[in-house]
């Protein structure tokens, strides 16, 4: 009769898996939860950094609309017409 309760009582090694076990189900829970907060912070943090660099962009654009207004008029500075003095005629005499 002994072996019959033996059989019916939990051994050591038993109870350690089973311990394992509820061990790592519990771990497995923590790992979803841990991913799905993190998801959710990337996309808030990405959804940020795409407006900051949207900011950025468009400041750029507007300094290069200027950039083309000023070199337009240094363009029609040059192309105005400049009097050119004219320098007296030297008389060259040749040799014979």
């Amino acid at each position: 009769m002994e072996k019959k309760k033996n059989s019916e009582e939990k051994t050591f090694f038993r109870k350690a898996g089973e311990t394992i076990g509820t061990i790592g189900h519990e771990i497995v829970i923590g790992k979803d939860k841990l991913v799905e907060t993190v998801t959710e912070e990337f996309a808030i943090v990405k959804k940020l950094i795409k407006k900051k660099l949207a900011k950025k962009k468009s400041a750029p654009k507007k300094a290069t609309k200027k950039n083309a207004k000023k070199s337009s008029a240094k363009t029609k500075k040059k192309t105005k017409p400049v009097a050119k003095k004219k320098s007296a005629k030297k008389t060259v005499k040749k040799k014979k």
